[in-house]
């Protein structure tokens, strides 16, 4: 009986060794909640530091995109400037060469009237267009290139000979009107003519294809630039949302 009080007596010892007390216990639950509001507390920082990261990530992708799009959109207005004097080029190359042609068939027609009728009023015309026709390609220079300006030249040329011809048939028609209206209607004065023509039409060709090519690749630019603003304004709508969803979940 002795020996069994001394057993239990052991075993009470032992487990009373092993439970902490109650002090102890109060204190490990108590550095437990502390540590909980601590990490709730560095929690809710984190979560602030995070949005700002975000914000100011947004801020720069936005920034980039914009300043981007911006060159782009320089381009584009340089790109529409250069078309819009392209066409101009063009527009104007195609007065030229309606003038110059309207010219040439105005002073024919006068030189003919002249030959036939020894009307006064017709050589009065015929010398009047003659000085404005030089007015036309005045400032030809300034637009079109040195091959361009080659085929005017030519052109201006053949019509100074077509005009050699006029004046010749206006001397021959003071004597003989039939003989001079004759000259004017030969295949001599009407190849020359055609001459003036054809340099007229390479001229306008010329230039057609230099502006019209021209114009094209701008064209084809400004739909590159345009297609190029769309896909960088989606990058950076699809980076902030990319970035948005990869921050940690707390």
């Amino acid at each position: 009986m002795h020996g069994c009080r001394i057993c239990l007596g052991g075993e009470s010892n032992k487990t009373g060794n092993n439970m902490p007390p109650k002090k102890t216990r109060g204190r490990k639950k108590a550095v437990k909640r502390s540590a909980k509001r601590a990490t709730k507390k560095e929690e809710f920082v984190d979560t602030r530091d995070l949005d700002k990261f975000f914000i100011k990530k947004s801020f720069y992708i936005s920034i980039s995109a914009q300043i981007i799009n911006l060159f782009l959109i320089l381009c584009l207005c340089f790109f529409n400037i250069k078309i819009r004097e392209a066409r101009e080029i063009a527009a104007e190359s195609r007065m030229v060469a309606w003038q110059l042609k309207s010219s040439t068939e105005y002073l024919q027609d006068n030189a003919r009237a002249y030959a036939c009728l020894q009307e006064e009023e017709y050589k009065i015309r015929f010398n009047a267009e003659r000085e404005r026709q030089s007015g036309y390609t005045e400032n030809i220079k300034d637009n079109f290139n040195k091959e361009e300006v080659e085929h005017i030249t030519k052109a201006l040329e053949a019509s100074e000979i077509l005009f050699a011809l006029e004046q010749n048939a206006f001397k021959i028609s003071k004597s003989n009107p039939e003989a001079g209206v004759k000259m004017l209607f030969q295949l001599n004065y009407r190849q020359q003519k055609e001459k003036v023509y054809n340099h007229i039409d390479d001229f306008i060709g010329h230039v057609e294809k230099r502006c019209g090519g021209k114009v094209d690749r701008l064209i084809k630019y400004n739909w590159l630039i345009i297609v190029m603003m769309f896909f960088i304004s989606s990058w950076s709508f699809n980076a902030i949302i990319r970035s948005r969803k990869n921050f940690p979940k707390i």
